[in-house]
């Protein structure tokens, strides 16, 4: 009887997790096309919406913002950081820069 008991609790270990994550991935996929559905239907006429376009847009959403993100933090080391500045000349710029925020503060 032990070991009845024991292999339908692993069976309900093992399949308990799987159904949550199938149970999450869907709920998420549901909220996601009703939040985007609900703005794509406010923007264009109800005849023109199909179900499923609220998920494209936040895939395409998801797509440009990952984009944007990899284009601003991966820049060539050149763009980023002016190399033609000395030692001397990069101290200053950061320390006049600091003295321009404090001035400026006050002046709020």
């Amino acid at each position: 009887m032990k070991s009845v008991s024991r292999i339908f609790l692993t069976g309900v270990l093992t399949v308990l997790p799987v159904l949550a994550t199938f149970y999450f991935a869907l709920w998420m996929l549901t909220a996601v096309e009703w939040f985007f559905g609900q703005q794509l239907m406010w923007l264009m006429p109800d005849e023109y919406y199909r179900a499923g376009m609220g998920l494209l847009l936040a895939i395409i959403l998801i797509f440009i913002v990952g984009m944007l993100m990899h284009a601003l933090l991966f820049l060539p080391r050149e763009q980023a950081v002016p190399v033609h500045m000395s030692r001397e000349e990069a101290m200053k710029f950061i320390l006049t820069a600091g003295l321009k925020t404090t001035q400026n503060d006050d002046l709020a």
